[in-house]
């Protein structure tokens, strides 16, 4: 069992905060605290009780990363926001509005015209989020989009999203329009029996039709400290070692169709994370940095830069492959 230290809950929550805005393992913190607030990792009735309701159970090493990300954290926070109206004056502060051009009569984003009737794409963790609005961008340009979900349920609730947007966007617009779909398949990136058990599933609904995209959406939240079915890190299992297995599967499809690629879906937090040449994926995939480094290293940091070292691989065998790094997005992967 690891070392405790208690913290009161509101220097926890300015130091989530300062995580958050800072990208200092990017909201990784923040899910921490926010399971430990409302689940129950409490400090026992025994306790006095000004402490009984105002402190919070964490581990050592998961304070002092939190501690150092707050001490680097808060000066870049003022320096920002000081800097705001000269980053304003540059343009540089506002984000670009979508221009409306781009929407049809709907209102559904269309960011090309391209069609991809006839097309197959597969897209991890399509149920809600990143993954979600990909997918049914995808099926709006007429892909048959197989949604790879953990929860079959949700990937069928978001297949029939998608169904009754296309048909109302169908009925709205005068103009012809490429007609895709949305296909649930369950894909649990967490066990690698399930992994295998879905290539084979795509393969014989889809074998003749070949795969022309894959998007590896799907993760977990940073710093959850649970394991994979395969006892991996549950962020560099689910990110990483899931979508390798999985990429390595469908490979034969993806190389048999002309022009297919892999979307790895990054972050900015691979600056943190290991390197190719002097990388230590072991401590990586079994979560097993030394304190010293845990404040800036973590399996999700090396996650996201083993997927973009994925895609250079990729590109050196011939197939296409490019990694994307979405910002920070608010969706229900935050959620408790």
């Amino acid at each position: 069992m690891r070392a405790q230290l208690l913290l009161p809950t509101w220097m926890a929550a300015i130091g989530g905060e300062a995580l958050s805005v800072t990208h200092f393992l990017l909201l990784a913190l923040c899910w921490q605290i926010r399971q430990r607030v409302a689940g129950a990792t409490r400090q026992p009735a025994a306790q006095p009780k000004c402490c009984s309701s105002c402190m919070l159970r964490l581990p050592v090493d998961d304070a002092v990363s939190m501690g150092l990300s707050v001490i680097l954290g808060f000066p870049f926070i003022v320096a920002l926001f000081l800097l705001r109206p000269l980053l304003s004056a540059l343009g540089l502060w506002e984000v670009a509005r979508t221009d409306k051009a781009l929407r049809d009569e709907t209102g559904a984003l269309f960011l090309t015209s391209t069609d991809l009737s006839g097309k197959v794409c597969v897209v991890t963790g399509a149920n809600c989020g990143i993954g979600l609005h990909t997918a049914a961008q995808l099926a709006r340009l007429g892909a048959t989009v197989v949604l790879a979900c953990r929860d079959l349920a949700k990937a069928e609730a978001a297949a029939a999203l998608i169904a009754s947007e296309l048909e109302s966007s169908g009925a709205a617009s005068n103009a012809a329009r490429p007609k895709g779909g949305a296909v649930p398949m369950e894909l649990d990136l967490s066990r690698l029996a399930s992994v295998d058990a879905f290539a084979a599933a795509f393969r014989a609904r889809f074998g003749g039709s070949g795969l022309h995209a894959l998007v590896c959406n799907a993760g977990v939240p940073a710093g959850l400290r649970q394991h994979t079915a395969e006892g991996f890190s549950l962020d560099f299992g689910v990110s990483f070692i899931g979508h390798f297995e999985l990429v390595r599967a469908l490979l034969p499809a993806l190389q048999a169709t002309e022009g297919s690629r892999v979307v790895t879906v990054s972050s900015v937090m691979h600056w943190f994370g290991q390197t190719a040449a002097t990388a230590d994926w072991d401590m990586a995939a079994f979560d097993n940095y030394p304190l010293h480094r845990r404040a800036l290293v973590s399996s999700y940091s090396d996650a996201k830069s083993a997927l973009l070292l994925l895609a250079l691989a990729l590109r050196a065998r011939g197939v296409g492959a490019v990694a994307v790094n979405p910002g920070a997005v608010s969706s229900e992967i935050w959620s408790p």
